[in-house]
């Protein structure tokens, strides 16, 4: 078998349709994956709901509205972990950016893709800002 033959750029094929949940599961997978590049990990609570979504057991905005509650709650027990928080909330509006299909390249959409991923975390998000601001990261050789 040549090279040709298996790449398929180069032959003529049937995309088969994927499932739903494959299609979810990649999609949060993306969503978590962009967050570890900042070091920031899920809870466990958005693990549990995530699994859910892919399984067809609740929507996006149905995790939205369970993980605000959870939140909710541990803010009364003084117990909120905010980089979970910024992971979980910016993951969720990741999934919920991949399922709309109009990416444009444009201050304007930049600018709304940042205030749409962080308005749960920052009172700043999609705004230009005029001050230094960055996240301290540890050095991984």
């Amino acid at each position: 078998m040549s090279e040709t033959d298996l790449d398929s750029s180069m032959n003529l094929y049937q995309e088969k349709l994927k499932s739903i949940g494959y299609i979810k599961q990649v999609q949060w997978d993306m969503a978590i994956g962009l967050q570890q590049i900042d070091n920031l990990k899920p809870s466990e609570y958005l693990e549990q709901v995530k699994e859910r979504n892919i399984l067809g057991e609740l929507t996006i905005e149905e995790v939205e509205q369970s993980l605000r509650q959870y939140y909710i709650d541990k803010r009364k027990q003084n117990s909120i972990n905010h980089n979970e928080l910024e992971c979980d909330f910016v993951s969720i509006r990741i999934v919920e950016l991949l399922g709309i299909d109009n990416f444009e390249l444009s201050v304007d959409y930049l600018k709304y893709i940042h205030k749409y991923l962080f308005q749960d975390v920052y009172e700043f998000a999609g705004e230009f800002r005029d001050i230094n601001f960055s996240k301290h990261e540890k050095n991984i050789k």
